[in-house]
């Protein structure tokens, strides 16, 4: 083989050693193949040429399906300046650009604004713990659009951190000081109520972090492998829960830090990611000891508990099964179970989610079983009830009807 390249994926869940060849000195010509994480975050010594799609998944929060999407789009002319910026750092460079002068030209000079393709529902909650007044007046350099401001109280209304004329409960408060999206906080105040707290603090700080479980290209069976001994039958959530415990166990004794290096290698975690749960968990435990109620149970929390705690933040999540992996979803959308979850091909009549993706399809992400029993209680007065067929019963002499409970349709 003549001139032969050494190729290197460079993408940030990729495990330290790896990411360290990509600054490795090499005789070979070195070909980096990369994601956008190397726009802004990493300068590689000696690279002389950029070959640049204009393209990139960026994540967009649509309001009316209350869903993320992560669409393949173009990039604006100040991301295609940076990906230029990667060759010659060091020396002259060339940026070699899969698009035409035209196509740069008719881009917009920036990405859209994080605030106008996110859900406001933290962004608002925080504005009106601190008072700084009302979201639609407040002077931000890119204002939001008011469906996606009506979006966020919506969501804080459901949740119930507000009352109906926007003022902060006593649930808001608490959720307030926390430093996680609503539907999270909302989780583990009812965690502590059904004596979960333990376990709903472990999922919720993993689901504030992007997925720790990683698998290089070369040994993803193996990698595969190794996570599914943590599987739950029944539960993503509770896998996560078993992930933690074994972790934890493998910290004991003299060298944590060296007990997490060697169950981040065997188990093909990411030692930057668990550090991150780790951090972000201690950090809710110090903030919901100051609250009275907020007891950690020293036995082992029910699953049932556990998903009861996941279903009251994500009430809008519930699936009920149409086929095999397909549900029906609030707004009567149809949604796939992840291939990664263990419910896939083993799903049962009623899920929630705690996430919705839209990439080639939409996806239910981080997905655990449910009872259809615990909604009315959870649904409280966003349930509807309608009456049906009253009829005399002679036995207990009453008037008696049929009651149809429905919850988001």
């Amino acid at each position: 083989m003549q001139n032969p390249a050494l190729i290197l994926p460079l993408f940030g869940r990729l495990q330290g050693a790896d990411q360290r060849k990509i600054f490795q000195p090499s005789r070979l010509r070195k070909i980096i193949v990369a994601t956008n994480v190397a726009e802004t975050s990493i300068t590689v010594p000696g690279i002389r040429s950029v070959i640049d799609t204009g393209l990139a998944r960026i994540a967009r929060y649509n309001v009316r399906a209350g869903t993320t999407s992560l669409p393949v789009s173009r990039i604006s002319r100040a991301s295609c300046d940076q990906r230029a910026g990667r060759c010659g750092r060091t020396g002259p460079g060339t940026c070699i650009r899969l698009y035409s002068e035209e196509d740069y030209l008719s881009r917009p000079e920036f990405i859209l604004p994080e605030i106008l393709r996110s859900n406001l529902a933290e962004v608002i909650l925080q504005m009106i713990s601190l008072k700084l007044g009302d979201p639609r007046k407040f002077p931000f350099i890119d204002p939001p659009l008011p469906r996606a401001i009506h979006d966020g109280y919506r969501i804080l209304r459901e949740l119930g951190a507000i009352t109906a004329d926007n003022r902060l409960t006593g649930r808001g408060r608490i959720m307030a000081g926390l430093p996680l999206d609503p539907r999270i906080s909302r989780m583990i105040i009812e965690g502590a109520k059904l004596g979960a707290l333990r376990e709903v603090t472990v999922i919720a700080a993993v689901l504030a972090i992007q997925d720790h479980r990683i698998r290089p290209a070369d040994k993803t069976e193996k990698a595969e492998a190794a996570h599914r001994r943590f599987n739950q039958p029944g539960s993503d959530v509770i896998t996560f829960v078993n992930i933690w415990d074994s972790c934890r166990k493998s910290m004991q004794g003299k060298h944590p830090a060296a007990g997490l290096r060697t169950f981040c290698k065997t188990n093909y975690c990411s030692w930057q990611r668990m550090r991150e749960w780790f951090d972000i968990h201690d950090q809710i435990l110090r903030i919901i000891k100051q609250h009275k109620g907020f007891n950690i149970n020293t036995t082992p929390a029910r699953p049932a508990a556990i998903h009861q705690a996941l279903t009251a933040g994500f009430l809008r999540n519930i699936g009920m099964r149409k086929k095999k992996n397909s549900y029906q979803v609030s707004g009567n959308r149809e949604v796939i179970l992840f291939p990664g979850s263990v419910l896939y091909n083993k799903g049962s009549q009623w899920i929630v989610a705690a996430d919705f993706v839209h990439t080639s399809q939409l996806f239910a992400r981080v997905v655990a079983t449910i009872d259809v029993s615990w909604l009315e209680r959870l649904g409280g007065d966003l349930c509807k009830r309608s009456w049906s067929d009253p009829h005399w019963r002679k036995k207990n002499g009453q008037v008696t009807a049929l009651e149809k409970v429905t919850l988001f349709g």
